[in-house]
């Protein structure tokens, strides 16, 4: 049986903030990701990303900190959300592409988008899961890393071991 996330029903209510355009993305890309900052709730004072599994059913929220005090960068309701199993943005990438780019955040997502990339999708946490390699394997015959260089021979290895392509 595999462990799955459940739909999560909750919308939350977001808007573009200035740490947006200061990493670049304009509000229209992030309206169309449904990206932007939570003044309320556990998400309070985040940058917040939907995440959606691969079938574009949304499954919860990670949520980057806008300040560069907070004790913790990313954050996810645990309680709801295993973002393991998921990867950023490949419910629109995965019916479309047999070759994708693979980013180390959301962010980076949104500015390749901006720029014209449509088959760009990006971890959800610090390491690539064994799941995050299935959905890879199930959906892509080539991926291209644009992840950080400490992470990409360990992120290779991980992919060609599945038997999928990965360059970096």
């Amino acid at each position: 049986m595999m462990i799955s996330n459940q739909p999560f029903t909750k919308t939350l209510e977001l808007h573009y903030h200035p740490f947006l355009h200061g990493k670049g993305i304009s509000e229209q890309t992030a309206q169309e990701f449904g990206v932007g900052y939570s003044k309320q709730g556990t998400m309070r004072g985040r940058i917040v990303f939907p995440l959606h599994n691969a079938r574009g059913i949304l499954v919860g929220y990670i949520g980057r900190a806008v300040d560069p005090k907070a004790k913790a960068k990313w954050f996810h309701l645990k309680k709801f959300l295993n973002p393991a199993l998921e990867l950023f943005n490949l419910h629109r990438v995965a019916q479309h592409h047999r070759v994708c780019y693979l980013c180390s955040n959301p962010f980076q997502v949104l500015l390749l988008k901006q720029e014209g990339t449509q088959n760009v999708l990006s971890m959800t946490g610090p390491q690539l899961s064994q799941r995050q390699v299935e959905l890879l394997k199930e959906n892509f015959q080539e991926v291209f890393l644009k992840i950080s260089p400490a992470l990409e021979s360990q992120v290779a290895q991980a992919l060609r071991q599945a038997g999928v392509r990965a360059y970096h």
